[in-house]
């Protein structure tokens, strides 16, 4: 892994959050219901800090949990491939190429994870959080994927990556947000999802191997498929289970 500025990043960071709000506004028909954003739900000192991270820089041959994250994320937009990979593979360049190439007007086509691309995958796949009751049943898997492993690996947590997000993802997702001194309501959008994949502070020598995703037809036990009656039920100052 290298670090890198782009020296056009500022000058293209209005355009590309104009891009993430449209395709906000877009995806409103087809995603679940949620709160607020967790933008309007953390304080302003705490977002500085986290938007303050630098974004990770990865290209070709690299591996980290991040660029698995990266590959869930293009695969919720619809750029999937069939690797299940914490490795900057060439079915991975061949997607986040074509990503690229499709947003030329707010991305550079470098085929590398850099900060442009990085901050447009946030707002179209993080834009309208993620909350409990998402998973097969309304089109969310890969986000949830992505959210899980990353958890597993940073934090690790005893999760599933079953691509349902239910009890057991959502208060891991509290325990991270604590951790990053964020007010924890277990929801994931802009600012939960940029804390998690700008942490480098975690012991990567002792990261856990991610399995293969197994993702069942049927929730798990325990799951709530309505979002509104999850948000009723589930409150991260609750006793963990």
């Amino acid at each position: 892994m290298s670090a890198r500025t782009h020296t056009g990043l500022l000058g293209r960071t209005i355009a590309v959050a104009g891009a993430g709000l449209m395709a906000f506004t877009a995806s409103v028909a087809t995603a679940p219901a949620a709160g607020a954003d967790d933008l309007e739900r953390t304080s302003s000192e705490v977002i500085a800090q986290i938007e303050a991270q630098p974004w990770p820089f990865y290209e070709h041959g690299d591996v980290h949990i991040d660029i698995r994250a990266a590959y869930r994320a293009l695969g919720q937009l619809e750029y999937k491939s069939e690797v299940e990979t914490s490795e900057f593979t060439d079915e991975l360049l061949e997607q986040v190429e074509e990503y690229q190439a499709d947003h030329s007007q707010y991305l550079p086509e470098t085929g590398d994870l850099d900060d442009e691309t990085w901050l447009l995958l946030r707002e179209q796949t993080y834009g309208n959080e993620y909350v409990p009751g998402d998973g097969p049943d309304n089109g969310r898997t890969w986000g949830v994927l992505g959210i899980q492993e990353i958890l597993q690996v940073k934090h690790g947590a005893d999760i599933d990556n079953d691509g349902w997000y239910g009890p057991e993802t959502f208060y891991a997702v509290c325990d991270a947000q604590e951790s990053y001194g964020m007010d924890p309501d277990g929801l994931v959008g802009r600012i939960t999802w940029r804390a998690l994949i700008t942490d480098q502070d975690w012991d990567q020598d002792a990261a856990r191997d991610v399995s293969a995703a197994e993702v069942p037809d049927q929730p798990p036990m325990g799951f709530v498929a309505d979002p509104r009656a999850a948000a009723a039920q589930l409150d991260c100052s609750d006793d963990r289970p």
